[in-house]
């Protein structure tokens, strides 16, 4: 597990992978932060999805991170990220 620079992340998806990115600002507390934290390290060690660049893409992988590990009612009714 690790961590990129976001400018890095920015750079290889927009000029590299040419893909567009949205910048979704989240008003989290310390406990949501440390249980999305929590939650997002053990996705990737059992992460056994498959990616498809249309149905299950970093927006719906992102999606179901925040709904395991942030219980809110807003994300739990929201159906994609547009």
């Amino acid at each position: 597990l690790f961590v990129l620079p976001l400018s890095q992340v920015i750079e290889e998806y927009t000029k590299v992978e040419l893909r567009s990115l949205a910048s979704v600002p989240l008003k989290l507390d310390r406990e949501e932060v440390a249980s999305l934290v929590e939650r997002a390290a053990q996705s990737h060690w059992s992460y056994d999805g498959q990616y498809y660049f249309i149905s299950n893409n970093c927006a719906v992988e992102t999606l179901k991170l925040l709904r395991s590990g942030i219980p809110r009612r807003p994300l739990q009714s929201l159906d994609s990220i547009t």
